[in-house]
């Protein structure tokens, strides 16, 4: 099973939220913060078993205001709280 998992799909719509698409707008967060919590979810188990790494990627995004990039910030600062958050669930079980 692996013992590494490395976390790095993003896409990005750029233009104002005030002619967004709200499709396009929730596909982002769907394949950058969905996505990586279903991919964390999936190698959760191997990750446990072989007391891996989940590597997650994130953007400088998730830290600041990035003009035209609403959708991409909102969910590259949802993938560092969420990365967080697994890390305080799974670290005591060996998961780093």
């Amino acid at each position: 099973p692996p013992s590494v998992v490395v976390a790095n799909a993003g896409i990005a719509q750029a233009g104002p939220l005030q002619s967004a698409d709200p499709h396009s707008w929730r596909r982002v967060i769907e394949v950058n913060l969905t996505g990586s919590a279903l991919t964390a979810q999936a190698f959760l188990p191997d990750l446990l078993h072989t007391r891996g790494y989940h590597l997650q990627i994130a953007s400088l995004a998730a830290l600041g205001a990035v003009p035209m990039l609403s959708a991409y910030c909102a969910s590259k600062a949802g993938v560092e709280a969420f990365t967080h958050a697994l890390r305080a669930e799974t670290a005591h079980r060996g998961v780093a």
